[in-house]
């Protein structure tokens, strides 16, 4: 190297943000650096060997004891001698594919909130730490002729799993699994990177406009629970490699809380054997672990608020309907079906007919955990002086529906709809891995999911209105607009 870098002919450019507080290095320092640097003995890189297995296979196995069958939507469910659950749906829909989730009771919710942070930092944490005998970089070149992946998760209610496999990768899928469970890591780079990098992101968090907006929405439907709070940036100071470490471990202790499911191109009698070495060789405890309901109630009331922030003369508009619900599937189905009729005739009035917005956003939150409740979201972005006048109009197209209904026409179209992208989910993976992992989660038959047409046939335009009637309560809602900094309150046409 001597030849090509010499001392007399090279330049040292220092480049430092434009901010207060940044110390601009000396140049004796700089020349220490370099002298430093000089006297360093470089070892040439060597590749680590990774001819080692993700982790030792397990030593036992546990049988599968019990098999129900539910021939009607193809599923199987295995419970092995262990107490795990194993559910099965094998398809034909793609050759490549095999889907799989996991999932328990308990996340984030059973976390104290002294130790919050360090909760809802574990999984990414680990997720970025590799597992078993390899380090993240290594996993990745390990896993680099496959076709596999997995995630663990904890969230707010449960924890548990993501991944797939190709079918021929089925086998690293489960050591993956049970790697995690009984050798997850937690490296010390992993953890100075993603506090760096969540320091990138949290840095600049405030500058955005629509962060204080949203930070607004959350915290008047949360009414203010300091669990529910977002991360900043002093947070970060509160991560805790040790107790994010604990918490990971806490939470996957238990391989008998997990319902296990495959979906996808695979043979159960080829499943089978490696189900019963790798999931029948997890730890089990003798506990039912539930979540703790930690929620406040949604506020009562009108609830307005203004944000101004910004300089861009844009604003976003919420307005979201919100109370305590009855929870089935029925009227899961049915708030459903009204907020998409609903979605139609603003879409109609506000986009097209009123030019005024960039498009108008319809959404519903229905909660079974930890309370019965339901959140039915009307959003959009508008221009300042229009936010008032196409609010209104948001009014108007609900007192319509509540006291008028809707038409037949849109009832049709709704129907269509729905029963169009049911026909084409009945042939995903995805469709079914979700429904199905929906069904055990809620504890409901899983044979519900072919339920949907007779559902859908069902639906009059009086379920519509009574809907609206029910879930519309214009005397509860909470409503929070943004606005630019330079928008005074002369500007607003507040009547």
């Amino acid at each position: 190297g001597e030849i090509w870098v010499k001392d007399d002919s090279r330049v040292v450019t220092v480049s430092v943000p434009e901010k207060e507080g940044v110390i601009i290095p000396e140049k004796q320092s700089l020349i220490n650096v370099l002298k430093n640097f000089k006297q360093k003995k470089i070892e040439a890189y060597v590749e680590e060997k990774l001819d080692k297995p993700i982790i030792e296979p397990p030593e036992s196995i546990s049988l599968v004891t019990k098999e129900e069958r539910r021939d009607k939507i193809g599923v199987t469910e295995w419970t092995l001698e262990n107490g795990v659950k194993v559910i099965l749906k094998p398809t034909d829909f793609k050759n490549d594919q095999i889907l799989f989730s996991a999932t328990s009771y308990g996340g984030v919710s059973l976390a104290s909130l002294e130790e919050l942070i360090p909760a809802e930092t574990a999984d990414a944490l680990i997720r970025n730490s590799g597992v078993g005998n390899y380090n993240s970089i290594n996993l990745q070149k390990y896993l680099a002729d496959k076709v596999v992946w997995l995630s663990p998760y904890i969230g707010n209610l449960s924890e548990g799993f993501s991944g797939g496999a190709s079918p021929q990768d089925l086998e690293t899928l489960l050591q993956l699994v049970y790697a995690y469970f009984k050798a997850p890591r937690l490296d010390n780079d992993a953890f100075a990177s993603y506090s760096k990098r969540m320091q990138g992101i949290l840095e600049n968090r405030d500058s955005n406009p629509r962060t204080a907006f949203q930070d607004t929405l959350t915290a008047i439907l949360a009414q203010h629970n300091p669990r529910s709070k977002p991360m900043i940036l002093e947070d970060i100071a509160k991560m805790d490699k040790g107790v994010s470490n604990r918490i990971f471990k806490e939470r996957f202790a238990d391989g008998n809380d997990f319902i296990f499911l495959f979906v996808g191109n695979f043979d159960p009698d080829t499943l089978k054997p490696l189900v019963e070495k790798y999931l029948g060789s997890l730890p089990v405890l003798d506990s039912k672990e539930n979540w703790k309901d930690n929620s406040r109630d949604y506020p009562k009331g009108i609830h307005r608020r203004e944000v101004s922030k910004g300089i861009e003369p844009k604003s976003q508009i919420a307005l979201v309907f919100n109370g305590p619900m009855e929870w089935n599937l029925e009227e899961r189905f049915k708030i459903s079906a009204f907020t998409d009729v609903l979605r139609i005739k603003l879409r109609e009035r506000i986009r097209e007919e009123k030019g005024g917005t960039y498009g108008v956003r319809i959404s519903n939150y229905i909660a079974h955990y930890p309370k019965e409740r339901y959140r039915i979201t009307v959003s959009f972005g508008a221009d300042p002086e229009r936010v008032e006048e196409l609010k209104k109009e948001i009014f108007v197209q609900i007192d319509s529906l509540i006291n008028f209904g809707t038409t037949q026409d849109y009832l049709d179209k709704v129907k269509e709809t729905t029963l169009r992208g049911y026909e084409l989910n009945l042939r995903e993976n995805r469709y079914w891995l979700d429904q199905l992992e929906f069904g055990y989660f809620h504890q409901l038959n899983p044979g519900l999911i072919l339920d949907l047409p007779k559902r859908v046939e069902a639906l009059t335009l009086q379920d519509i209105q009574q809907t609206a009637r029910k879930y519309l309560n214009t005397k509860n809602y909470v409503d929070v607009v943004l606005y630019p900094e330079d928008w005074g309150k002369d500007n607003k046409n507040v009547d």
